[in-house]
C-alpha cells in the first residue's frame, strides 16, 4: 500500500514538474516576446534619436541662414548710414549753392545799380549837349590858354608839369566834345561840333585799351583787351611790323569793358568778336614782331613786342605812352553786407604808396601805407572794417558806414593828389 501510494505521489509530482514545464516555456515565449518588444522600442528610440538629430542640423543650419539674414541686414544698416551721410553731404552743397546763387544775386543787384548810374550819366551828357552851343569857343580858350602856359615854361620850373596835366585834360574835353557832338547830331540833325586838335595826342581811352599778346602757335591771333568803358574801333588799325599786313576794324566794332577781343590771321571767331585778316599765309614773324594798334585819326594807343623783332626806324618808334592814370580806375562800390571799393588795374603793375581814397559825403579817406601794389590784370578791395588778406588787406578800420546809401563819389588820388580816377553811384550831393 504504502508503494502504491508513494508512486501516486511520484505520479502527481511528475504531472507537477510536466505543468511546471509548461509554464516555464509559456515563460520563455513570454520572455522573448517582451525581448521582441524591447528591440523594437530600442529601434523606434534609434529612429526618434535619428529624427532628432536630424531636426538639430535643420535647426543648426537655420541658425546658420539667421546669421546670413542678420549680416545682410547689418549691410543694410551700414548702406542707410552712408545714404544719410550722402543726404547731408548734398544738403551741405545745395547750402553752398544757395548761398552762391545769393552772391550772383547781390552781383546782379549792383550791376542793375551801375546800369542805373550810367544812364543817369547818359542822360546828363545829353542835356549837356543841349546846352553846349558854344564849345569851340571854350575850345579855343583852353588852346589859348595852353599857348600861354607854354610860353611862360621857361620861367617856370613845374610848368612842364602843369602843362601835361592841363593837355591831357584838353584831349580829354576834346574827346567828350567829339562825343557830345555825335550825339547831338544825331538827336537834333544839327552840324556836328568841329574839336580843336589836342595839345598832345595821348587820351584817357589811350590808357583803357591795349594789345595784350600775340600767339604764334597753331591759329595766329592778336588779342586786345579793354578796361573801363566800352570803346568804338570803328576805323581802328592793327599792323604787323615784319610783314606790313595791316586789318581796319569795320563800322559799328565795338570792345566792352572788363573783355577781349582777337584778331586772327585766317580764322573767324565769332566768340571773340569775329575779327581776320583773311590770309591763308602766316602773317607774324615767329623770332619776334612788333604790332601796333591806332586810332581812326592814325595815334599809335598801343604796341606790343614779343620775342627779338626786327630793327625799328627811328621815325617809326611810338611817341609817349599815356600816363598810368589811364591804367588804374575805381570800378565800383558795394553797399551790401561789408562795404567795400573795388579799384582795378590793367597793362602793368602799380606802386599804391601815399594814393588816397576819398568818400566825398563823409570825407573819409584812406591812405595806402608804403609798398602796396596792385598787379596787372586783378583788382583790390578797401573794405570799411573788415580785413580781407585775399584782396589786399585794404580797410578803413572803422565800425560806422562810410559810403551814403542813396549815392555818393569815390575818388582815388595819387600821392601827389593828382585825381586819378572817380566812380559816382546812385544820386550823390552836390559836390564843390
Amino acid at each position: 500500500m504504502k508503494l502504491v501510494d508513494h508512486k501516486a505521489r511520484l505520479d502527481g509530482i511528475d504531472e507537477k514538474l510536466i505543468e511546471q514545464a509548461k509554464k516555464s516555456v509559456g515563460v520563455d515565449e513570454l520572455d522573448a516576446a517582451q525581448n521582441k518588444k524591447l528591440a523594437t522600442i530600442e529601434e523606434k528610440i534609434a529612429g526618434q534619436d535619428k529624427k532628432i538629430a536630424g531636426a538639430d542640423e535643420k535647426i543648426a543650419a537655420q541658425d546658420k541662414k539667421i546669421a546670413a539674414v542678420d549680416e545682410k541686414i547689418a549691410a543694410q544698416d551700414k548702406k542707410l548710414a552712408g545714404v544719410d551721410e550722402l543726404n547731408a553731404l548734398q544738403d551741405k552743397k545745395l547750402a553752398v549753392f544757395d548761398e552762391k546763387i545769393s552772391g550772383q544775386n547781390r552781383v546782379l543787384i549792383g550791376v542793375e545799380e551801375k546800369l542805373v548810374g550810367y544812364q543817369r550819366q547818359l542822360d546828363g551828357l545829353e542835356d549837356k549837349a543841349k546846352k553846349c552851343g558854344d564849345c569851340d569857343a571854350k575850345l579855343a580858350e583852353q588852346a589859348k590858354a595852353i599857348s600861354e602856359i607854354r610860353a611862360a615854361a621857361a620861367k617856370c620850373g613845374d610848368c612842364e608839369a602843369k602843362l601835361a596835366d592841363l593837355a591831357s585834360k584838353n584831349a580829354e574835353l576834346v574827346a567828350l566834345v567829339a562825343d557830345l557832338a555825335k550825339k547831338l547830331d544825331a538827336v537834333t540833325k544839327v552840324t556836328p561840333v568841329t574839336p580843336v586838335t589836342p595839345v598832345t595826342p595821348v587820351t584817357q581811352a589811350q590808357g583803357s585799351i591795349a594789345i595784350r599778346s600775340v600767339n604764334v602757335h597753331g591759329d595766329e591771333y592778336v588779342e586786345i583787351a579793354c578796361l573801363f568803358a566800352p570803346l568804338d574801333l570803328s576805323g581802328y588799325r592793327v599792323t604787323a611790323f615784319n610783314s606790313g599786313k595791316e586789318f581796319v576794324f569795320p563800322a559799328g566794332a565795338r570792345i566792352e569793358p572788363d573783355t577781349s577781343i582777337r584778331v586772327y590771321t585766317n580764322r573767324v571767331e565769332p566768340m571773340t568778336g569775329g575779327f581776320s585778316f583773311g590770309s591763308s599765309a602766316p602773317i607774324w614773324r615767329r623770332e619776334g614782331d612788333i604790332a601796333r594798334l591806332f586810332n581812326a585819326a592814325g595815334i599809335l594807343y598801343s604796341e606790343h613786342t614779343y620775342g627779338a623783332p626786327p630793327a625799328v626806324p627811328e621815325p617809326l618808334k611810338p611817341p609817349p605812352q599815356p600816363s598810368v592814370r589811364g591804367s588804374i580806375a575805381v570800378r565800383s562800390v558795394n553797399l551790401n553786407g561789408d562795404e567795400y571799393v573795388e579799384i582795378a588795374c590793367l597793362f602793368a603793375p602799380l606802386d599804391l604808396s601815399g594814393y588816397r581814397l576819398r568818400a566825398v559825403h563823409s570825407g573819409a579817406e584812406y591812405v595806402f601805407p608804403v609798398g602796396a601794389r596792385i598787379e596787372a590784370d586783378s583788382s583790390i578791395r578797401v573794405y570799411t572794417n573788415r580785413i580781407d588778406p585775399a584782396t589786399g588787406g585794404f580797410s578803413f578800420g572803422s565800425s560806422a558806414p562810410i559810403w551814403r546809401r542813396e549815392g555818393d563819389v569815390a575818388r582815388l588820388f595819387n600821392a601827389a593828389g593828382i585825381l586819378y580816377s572817380e566812380h559816382s553811384y546812385g544820386a550823390p550831393l552836390a559836390q564843390a
